[in-house]
């Protein structure tokens, strides 16, 4: 079921998302990014992050994520020069 996300920053309410499910509608709110999500009843309700846009080059390995793009191994030693596991750099 589509339900609003409320956090998306405008105002929704998972009666105007019903109609993204229900017969397939595809202007507001159905057409902007993020601002409905499909839910299942008895799970969490958590909305899905927003992707961030940047490309994953596939061939840097399987544990690769972009944030080591962004928060480099030395900048968490900088950052965290005593950390401890689990909270290593490695352990993100």
């Amino acid at each position: 079921k589509c339900v609003g996300n409320q956090a998306a920053g405008q105002l929704i309410e998972d009666t105007d998302c019903h109609p993204c499910s229900a017969s397939g509608q595809t202007w507001w709110p159905c057409d902007v990014p993020g601002l409905c999500w499909c839910w299942k009843d008895g799970t969490d309700r958590i909305a899905p992050a927003p992707p961030s846009g940047l490309e994953v080059d596939m061939e840097l390995g399987e544990h690769y994520t972009v944030c080591d793009d962004i928060l480099t191994r030395e900048t968490f030693d900088l950052v965290a020069p005593n950390a401890r596991p689990p909270y290593t750099y490695t352990g993100l």
